[in-house]
C-alpha cells in the first residue's frame, strides 16, 4: 500500500498548519492583551509585589496587542 501523500493532501496540510499558526498567534496576542489590561486593575501593593510601578503598568497596557516579544505570554 502506497502511503505517500498526494500534492493535494500536501497543500491541504500546509494550509491547515498555517491556519492553526495564525489562530495560535491570535490566541497568544489576546492572552497578552488581557494580561496587560489586568495590570491596570492591580493595586499599588500588588504591583509592588511583582516588581513594577503603576507607571510601568500603564506603559505596558498601552502597548499594542501585536507588540509581543518572544518571552511574552
Amino acid at each position: 500500500m502506497d502511503k505517500s501523500l498526494s500534492s493535494t493532501q500536501i497543500c491541504y496540510n500546509i494550509a491547515r498548519n498555517r491556519k492553526l499558526g495564525r489562530i495560535a498567534n491570535f490566541m497568544k496576542a489576546l492572552s497578552v492583551y488581557n494580561q496587560r489590561q489586568s495590570l491596570l486593575k492591580m493595586t499599588e501593593s500588588e504591583l509592588r509585589d511583582i516588581g513594577i510601578t503603576a507607571d510601568d503598568a500603564r506603559a505596558e497596557a498601552r502597548r499594542g496587542f501585536w507588540d509581543i516579544d518572544d518571552a511574552g505570554a
